[in-house]
Formats: C-alpha cells, sequence, structure tokens
C-alpha cells in the first residue's frame, strides 16, 4: 500500500466519512482507526495506488454499516459485508446515490475530494449557509436510507415456523424478508421493487401482512395454470411460459423467464398455500407438511396451537392448484 494513504489529510478525510456515515461524530475517530488497520490487514488486494481514496471509503463503509449493526442489537442473519475485493468497486458514488440530487454534489466535494465549505459555495453558485444546509439535509438522509437498509424486526410472525419475527429490510431496488430461526442465512422472500409488477403491488405499502395478502392474491392468479401455462413477463410484457421447478434445497415451485428480457419470477407451492384465505386465517401459522402421494403434491399449514390446519392440493405434475380442505 502506498505510504500516501497515511498521511494526516488521509485520516482526517476518513474521519469525517465515517462521522457522516454513522451520524455520531465521538466514535468517528475509533471508525476511521479500524478501517485503516483494516486496510492494511488486506493490503494486498490494492493493486491500483491511484483508487486508494476509493478503496478506503469502501472499506469504511462497511465498517461503520458492521458497526452500526452491533450497536441496534438486531439478531441479524446475515453474514458480514464482504471485502472491497478492488478499487474498481466505487462503495462511496454508491453510498451517494442514496442522497437526493441537490445534497450529492456538496457531500461529495466536502467529504471525497476535502473542500472547504466556502470553495463548495463558490463552485455551486451558492452562499455558505446553504452549502451547510445541503450537507446537514444529506447527512440526514445518508442515516436515514443506511438504517432502512439494515434488518429491522416486522412485527409479523414467519409462516413457516410460526416462532420467530420476520426480519425485514428494505432498500430502493428492493425488500427482503427473513427468520432468524428457519431462514438463517438466506432471504425467505424478495420483492423486487425496479420490477413494474411488484413496484405496484407492495411499493407504497408498509405493512407486511399488507404486502404478503396483495402478492399471495396476485401469485395465486398468475401461476394458477401450473407449468405449461402461458402468462405475461411482468417486466416487459411479452408472452411466458410457466414451468415447473425444483430448487437446490429441494422446494418446489413454478417459475416464469422471459427470453425478451430476462426477467425471472418464482413462487414456492408453499408461498402459493399461503395466499389463499383459508391459510391465511391462521394466526399465527405454521407449516407442517408438505407431503407427496399419488399424483398430488400436499401443502398442509396449522394453527401454532394445533387446533386447526388447512391441506392445499397442488398437481404432481403441474403444479397447478386443485384445492384446499
Amino acid at each position: 500500500m502506498d505510504a500516501g494513504v497515511w498521511r494526516k489529510s488521509e485520516r482526517a478525510r476518513l474521519v469525517r466519512l465515517c462521522a457522516a456515515i454513522s451520524g455520531d461524530s465521538e466514535i468517528a475517530e475509533d471508525l476511521a482507526q479500524e478501517t485503516l488497520l483494516e486496510a492494511w490487514r488486506h493490503r494486498h488486494k490494492l493493486t491500483d495506488t491511484h483508487g486508494a481514496e476509493r478503496w478506503l471509503a469502501a472499506i469504511a463503509r462497511n465498517v461503520c454499516l458492521r458497526w452500526s449493526r452491533t450497536r441496534s442489537r438486531l439478531p441479524v442473519p446475515v453474514a458480514e459485508l464482504p471485502e472491497p475485493a478492488a478499487p474498481a468497486q466505487d462503495g462511496i458514488a454508491e453510498l451517494l446515490e442514496l442522497l437526493p440530487p441537490e445534497s450529492r454534489d456538496p457531500m461529495v466535494q466536502r467529504y471525497v475530494d476535502d473542500r472547504t465549505h466556502r470553495e463548495i459555495a463558490s463552485s455551486l453558485g451558492i452562499s455558505s449557509a446553504a452549502v451547510s444546509m445541503r450537507l446537514t439535509r444529506g447527512k440526514q438522509s445518508l442515516r436515514q436510507a443506511l438504517a432502512e437498509a439494515e434488518w429491522r424486526p416486522s412485527g409479523s410472525t414467519c409462516p413457516q415456523c410460526g416462532l420467530r419475527k420476520l426480519l425485514m429490510r428494505r432498500t430502493p431496488s428492493e425488500i427482503e424478508f427473513t427468520c432468524p430461526s428457519c431462514a438463517r442465512s438466506d432471504v425467505l422472500v424478495r420483492y423486487p421493487l425496479d420490477n413494474p409488477q411488484f413496484a405496484r403491488l407492495v411499493g407504497g405499502l408498509h405493512r407486511p401482512t399488507a404486502m404478503f395478502r396483495r402478492v399471495g392474491e396476485w401469485a395465486l392468479h398468475y401461476f394458477s395454470g401450473g407449468a405449461g401455462a402461458g402468462a405475461a413477463c411482468t417486466r416487459c410484457g411479452l408472452p411466458v411460459t410457466v414451468r415447473a421447478h425444483v430448487r437446490e434445497e429441494g422446494n418446489r415451485g413454478l417459475y416464469v423467464r422471459c427470453d425478451g428480457c430476462g426477467e425471472e419470477v418464482w413462487s414456492s407451492l408453499v408461498g402459493l398455500a399461503g395466499g389463499l384465505p383459508a391459510v391465511r386465517e391462521l394466526r399465527p401459522r405454521r407449516l407442517v407438511q408438505v407431503r407427496e402421494e399419488r399424483g398430488l403434491i400436499a401443502v398442509v399449514h396449522g394453527s401454532l396451537g394445533g387446533g386447526r390446519a388447512v391441506e392445499v392440493a397442488f398437481d404432481r405434475a403441474t403444479y397447478a392448484l386443485l384445492g384446499a380442505a
């Protein structure tokens, strides 16, 4: 690693960056120090010294996010954020995409280019007071966006195990749910918000139960014909064919892939069964079993106390919904 990375000016820049990301100026010095130590441990990954600033900024982002996660004391069921593999991964650019346009440029000039308020004001043609206001708003927006990108308790019980509350993570591009118990490091449900169909279905919703109900009803209709049926791509509208699919872990479901735009949509049989009103009424509920019989696959959901159960039958060959009892 180039010795220039350790200059006082670079350290001061990292302290300011960590303070902006974490929202805690008192801990920023420690976070910057941890960033430099982590960079030293992985110095062999820095192949282009001209990209050292961006590389350090990406490491600082990961360090701050890990600190934020520890501070929240949430049982986060995901692995630690990966190390930046090379300077080409511009972590600071990814961060700045979360900011409103009027705050993005002042934040870049202040925390990346190390310019003073007066220099920023001159370059943007605004007053120093306006620069301060935009920087304050930018830091607030950044902290809010980072907080929303972390796993948070959703208040809804996992429909598979019925034991733990789901964790929810929302970013501008997707909404994800996972269960600390049965999903572990895997995402249980993912709604891509860059897909027009899912943006319409859940983009304006905040309650998980409302999201599950709306997507469940839509999925039952979309995959109603089972494998071999026709449908329309949820992104571009081109005709697609529904296919039966079994994932590596043995989870059965229905799947479409558009040859035009490459969009893929999948729903498990367990998820499709959960979209039925009779199953949704089981609160809280858990997945009891999935069993194969002659000609059909049965998905059984039951109330957590064991008082009621709903068995949903799918055709064994096409995975088409046959009925519920």
